[in-house]
């Protein structure tokens, strides 16, 4: 996804915390490693969620008012997720403003079209 880059909170030359602002005008953040980013640029982003012990039923039962958002959690650049099932083979899931690769773990076709929660523990960029 192309987003702007909004602040950054480097550890280093090429690691730490970029915010980063989506066409909605909805501002996250997540961690990055192997980037160069520059305050206020238009960036192709690609994510990696590292995802919190899923629970089956948890994910398809809390999200009943089949909701597309992510709400910042506590810990910086992790979020509550409500989204939509849009493929397997990984798993895509929408929400909202990010679509995101879930993993691997069903392929059951059924799944399609399902509104989903998970705890995304940590948003990272995958490697560029």
């Amino acid at each position: 996804m192309l987003a702007k880059i909004v602040d950054l909170e480097c550890h280093d030359s090429l690691e730490g915390i970029v915010t980063f602002r989506a066409t909605s005008g909805n501002d996250y953040q997540a961690y990055f490693w192997g980037y160069n980013f520059v305050k206020h640029e238009i960036a192709n982003l690609n994510f990696s969620p590292v995802l919190m012990n899923p629970d089956w039923d948890k994910t398809f039962t809390v999200n009943k008012d089949k909701e597309k958002k992510l709400i910042p959690s506590e810990k910086r650049a992790s979020y509550q997720g409500y989204g939509e099932i849009k493929s397997i083979n990984p798993i895509i899931a929408d929400f909202g403003d990010l679509e995101l690769n879930l993993g691997d773990w069903s392929n059951d076709i059924k799944l399609i079209g399902q509104f989903i929660y998970c705890d995304i523990d940590r948003l990272e960029l995958a490697l560029p």
